[in-house]
């Protein structure tokens, strides 16, 4: 078991070099109110870190209320 682990590691951590070489180029990009130039690896990690707080956020309303309505 502890083989397969380390080869899953290994082949996503040599996707991910891969994800990031193949995307360094700079791309302009709209952000609400300005506009800036961005390699598009920064922006794919920003709108995916987003996308994973944006889920524990909701995941933490729903356990709240989930919570709440166990206590009454």
């Amino acid at each position: 078991m502890k083989t397969v682990k380390l080869v899953v590691v290994l082949v996503l951590s040599i996707l991910l070099i891969m994800v990031v070489v193949r995307n360094t180029e700079q791309v302009e990009t709209d952000l609400l109110l300005f506009r800036t130039e961005l390699p598009v690896i920064v922006l794919l990690f920003v709108t995916t870190a987003g996308g994973f707080a944006l889920g524990l956020l909701v995941s933490f309303l729903v356990r709240k209320k989930d919570r709440a309505k166990e206590e009454l």
